[in-house]
């Protein structure tokens, strides 16, 4: 710390207030600006003198302060002599705040130089934020620029002994490592010797494996009891199919004791992380022989029913319900045996739309099942059936379940979408004809409104939108009358054309002619009357 409060040296300055542990710190470099440029509001600079010649700050080094650092002061220490040293307008207006002690001083007229901020120089800011101010004390940091030393730097783990003034490795060189190092933090983001830890990624994963699962607790909010199940089973996704396949996806552990819903159900401490292929676990459940026809399964997790091994145990707020629900069907002789596969439609684009090209779409619909196992899943086709793609997972509503599924850009073309319901004990809807879309760019005869189509550029009439305007009757004569061709001359004409031209003639005086007698029976009838 450098005194400035006159209480060490008689050449410190200032007023006698210490500073403060916790006080607010300001960077040197703020209020040391180059020549012409003031300061702050009071317009004070703060500058050392480099007596060690070493272009920048060391213990050593004199403070100064400018008192008058206006936009004609020059980088000259202006302390004594009745003269204007630095050329702000003001005589011997420096002051200096603290004498280095290497024994080399600040002298009139001296060079004086600005702080950078790797000198790691600051003041306290006690009065108006960002102005050093008369009696402000100024301190170095400990930050020691990247090096090792023992006042500054703190081993956290290791056996070594850094030497003093020896690098220090700011990235890391591990992280492309046949075995990565990483440091697991607590959630605050800052590295904490008593809660956060270094390991290595022996597995590389990518993740802390010792967040793996080690137990899970399973509820049921509806009506079947202990004695409807005979297991309870829980399941991690091998990422090799979507959705739950038993064939596929991996046990991890079971409870097929008397009492099985709400138990601990330890799943041997398997490798499930938040954030990977395997983050998906499944529960199913087993029916017993003895079931009763028509009971209810609907699942659930209570808050902290998933065990974690670091015990960052969840959920943590709130359980988590599955909004499915399953209706026994035992099987037994005369009970009913759900044989009715599930329905599925597309609300959202309707049949006929058209959608724009390069564009993602939500495609939406809903899905019911009247069999009583609930719907499992839904898929669509945007090619009439010859692919399917997983929709998104169901949300449950009054009367069924809702679905989505994100048709990433869309190309040019007409498409016939179809979809397909399962329900928990397999039966698949066998698709219907589906809806037909047209993904193209937008036409005039798209729109349906007079306003939409004028004001995109298209022409309104006949009760529709069109792209070029309305030909009346008048100028369709005209265009016909310019379509014909000249004539050829009779001296040119061949027999046949000739005898043709003579007939199209005698037409015409016979056309001529009616018209002239009707026009005077006309007359008769008229002068008769």
């Amino acid at each position: 710390v450098i005194d400035s409060d006159g209480s060490a040296t008689a050449t410190d300055y200032g007023s006698s207030a210490d500073m403060a542990v916790g006080t607010a710190l300001v960077g040197a470099e703020t209020v040391s600006p180059a020549a012409g440029v003031g300061a702050g509001t009071n317009n004070y600079c703060l500058y050392y003198y480099d007596a060690d010649s070493s272009s920048s700050w060391t213990a050593g080094d004199d403070l100064v302060l400018d008192k008058n650092c206006n936009a004609t002061a020059s980088l000259v220490a202006d302390l004594s002599g009745g003269d204007d040293d630095d050329g702000d307008g003001t005589n011997d207006d420096d002051v200096v705040l603290s004498d280095g002690g290497n024994g080399t001083d600040v002298t009139d007229g001296a060079t004086l130089s600005q702080f950078v901020a790797s000198d790691n120089v600051a003041f306290e800011s006690a009065g108006t934020p960002g102005d050093y101010e008369d009696g402000e004390d100024v301190v170095q940091e400990s930050y020691d620029g990247g090096t090792y030393s023992a006042a500054a730097d703190t081993a956290l783990v290791g056996s070594g002994t850094p030497t003093a003034g020896s690098a220090i490795v700011t990235t890391n060189p591990w992280a492309s490592a046949d075995v990565p190092v990483f440091f697991y933090d607590d959630g605050d983001n800052v590295w904490e010797s008593g809660s956060d830890g270094i390991f290595t990624d022996d597995d590389q994963s990518g993740y802390y494996n010792g967040d793996k699962i080690s137990s899970i607790v399973v509820q049921n909010i509806e009506n079947a009891l202990d004695d409807d199940i005979s297991a309870i089973k829980i399941w991690q996704e091998d990422d090799t199919t979507a959705g739950f396949q038993a064939s596929e996806d991996t046990l991890i552990g079971s409870d097929t004791s008397g009492a099985k819903w709400g138990q601990t159900i330890s799943t041997g401490s398997a490798v499930v992380y938040t954030a990977s292929s395997k983050d998906r676990i499944y529960v199913t459940v087993d029916i017993a022989s003895g079931a009763i026809n028509g009971r209810i399964i609907q699942a659930k997790i209570p808050v902290n029913g998933l065990q974690f091994v670091s015990t960052n145990d969840g959920p943590s707020d709130t359980q988590i319900v599955n909004p499915y629900t399953q209706t026994i069907i035992s099987g037994i002789s005369g009970a009913a045996v759900d044989n009715t596969a599930p329905s599925s439609s597309i609300t959202d684009p309707a049949d006929g739309a058209r959608i724009d090209p390069g564009v993602d779409y939500t495609i939406q619909g809903t899905c019911s099942d009247e069999g009583g196992s609930s719907v499992m899943q839904v898929e669509i086709s945007l090619d009439g059936g010859s692919t399917w793609h997983l929709t998104t997972p169901l949300q449950s509503t009054d009367s069924g379940f809702t679905w989505s599924y994100l048709w990433q850009s869309p190309q040019e073309g007409t498409y016939t979408l179809k979809t397909r319901a399962t329900d928990w004990v397999g039966n698949t809807e066998i698709p219907g004809d589906g809806i037909t879309v047209e993904v193209r760019e937008l036409t005039c005869s798209d729109y349906t409104t007079e306003d939409e189509c004028i004001s995109a550029g298209c022409y309104w009439y006949e009760d529709a939108c069109h792209s070029e305007e309305q030909v009346t009757e008048e100028e369709e004569e005209v265009e016909e009358e310019e379509e014909v061709e000249e004539e050829k001359p009779i001296e040119q004409m061949t027999a046949e054309e000739l005898k043709a031209k003579i007939m199209e003639i005698q037409q015409k005086i016979i056309e001529l002619l009616q018209q002239l007698i009707e026009m005077i029976k006309q007359q008769i009838l008229e002068l008769g009357g």
